[in-house]
């Protein structure tokens, strides 16, 4: 576990996150992150790039198609 120290910046606070674990998570200055607060403590989430997410969907979880359009009206191709 490491120690952070929580700063006042402008009018809202902020939290320094140490290179090691910065460099571990995969974050940079401007990264996106999201915060939430669970029993009490606070989450802190890094953003997925499409590869990161696409890499956790499997046969299991993909999502079928969901759209039906009806039965051919013209020329389109089954």
């Amino acid at each position: 576990m490491t120690k952070g120290k929580i700063s006042k910046w402008g009018n809202s606070l902020a939290l320094r996150i140490p290179q090691s674990m910065a460099e571990e998570l995969g974050v940079r200055e401007n990264s996106t992150v999201y915060l939430t607060v669970e029993d009490k403590n606070l989450c802190i989430k890094k953003k997925l790039s499409l590869d990161e997410m696409l890499e956790t969907v499997t046969p299991d979880n993909v999502h079928r198609e969901l759209i039906d359009y009806g039965k051919p009206r013209g020329k389109e191709q089954i």
